[in-house]
């Protein structure tokens, strides 16, 4: 990892430690461009600072959820399914504050699989968008 890339790394994990139970309405705007990658960069799978950060973030999830969790122990097409409905998460942190429809919170480090994106638009029904429906 570059020096910059460090630097941005330990300040990440720094926050995740600190704000652990954070809902997407939590994250400052500086961290969302620095985990946030555009659905290319995504489908390539590459080693890159915000998969290190999803990483990181993922083996703490786990390690509450179920005790100690190795990396080992993880499959490549689990992490990247996972690193996928994290990354729509963060879309969905971009949407609600880019755009006219409201994000219901959601946690930043659960990895739920009944999550469900609740959104709103100001004179129209509630609908919501569930981890099923991206598949």
């Amino acid at each position: 990892m570059e020096p910059f890339e460090t630097l941005l790394f330990e300040q990440s994990k720094a926050w995740i430690e600190e704000n652990f139970d954070a809902t997407t309405k939590d994250l400052p705007d500086y961290l969302l461009d620095i985990w946030m990658e555009n659905q290319e960069q995504i489908e390539k799978h590459e080693d890159t600072l915000p998969v290190r950060i999803f990483i990181y973030a993922y083996l703490g999830h786990l390690a509450l959820k179920n005790g100690h969790v190795s990396l080992d122990e993880l499959t490549e097409d689990e992490l990247y399914t996972e690193y996928y409905y994290w990354q729509v998460k963060l879309a969905s942190i971009d949407v609600d504050r880019r755009t006219h429809l409201t994000i219901a919170p959601l946690p930043l480090f659960s990895f739920d699989p009944t999550e469900a994106f609740i959104v709103t638009e100001k004179g129209t029904p509630t609908f919501q968008v569930t981890k099923e429906m991206l598949n």
